[in-house]
């Protein structure tokens, strides 16, 4: 795994156009973080309700407790290493990468190797499920948490949007037992590969 600072790179080696690969039909970056409004409001109502239904004290949040900032920064970095540690290879694959980039404001991770749809998908909805999901199941056995995890869950359902908008675009556009793979922000796939 390398750390990158700067945008995405694209791999030279990759070549999609002359490899029978197909471009899936997918917004612009800036116009995906739109589009992928509705699915955080989703995501995020999906997740306060199971905070609600689960956990006595329901979905209590604040931005002001000790330690907001720190676990915000935190939630970013474990987010993107979640996404990384379901990639193939993890933690030793040199073509798989964690980045940010300050022009943009942009945290990322990306495996440049192609995977099987499945894994891919894995890969995307990992984060969501971990950070967003996991925690109130915990909390309905344990007991409530502390307000500051009650609040970072909720926020990472809404970083999330563009992942699981992203997942619905490869459920809807990519068939079983396609490989998926990236170049730059593009995603491309191929049947039976």
């Amino acid at each position: 795994m390398r750390l990158v600072v700067g945008p995405v790179p694209e791999p030279e080696d990759f070549h999609p156009e002359e490899g029978g690969w197909t471009a899936l039909k997918e917004p612009s970056p800036w116009m995906m973080q739109l589009a992928a409004l509705p699915v955080a409001a989703a995501a995020f109502a999906a997740t306060w309700n199971l905070w609600e239904r689960l956990v006595p004290g329901g979905a209590h949040f604040s931005f002001r407790d000790p330690g907001f900032l720190v676990g915000l920064l935190l939630l970013i970095v474990v987010h993107e290493l979640i996404h990384a540690a379901f990639a193939p290879g993890f933690p030793a694959a040199g073509d798989l990468l964690v980045g940010f980039w300050p022009q943009k404001l942009a945290f990322w991770a990306m495996s440049l190797r192609a995977m099987p749809r499945g894994r891919f998908l894995l890969v995307l909805l990992a984060p969501f499920t971990a950070l967003s999901l996991l925690p109130p199941l915990l909390g309905a056995v344990l007991g409530a948490p502390p307000r500051l995890v009650v609040t970072l869950s909720l926020l990472n359902a809404l970083f999330a949007c563009v992942d699981l908008l992203g997942a619905g675009m490869i459920l809807w556009q990519v068939p079983r037992g396609a490989t998926v793979r990236n170049k730059g922000w593009a995603t491309w796939w191929r049947a039976g590969a």
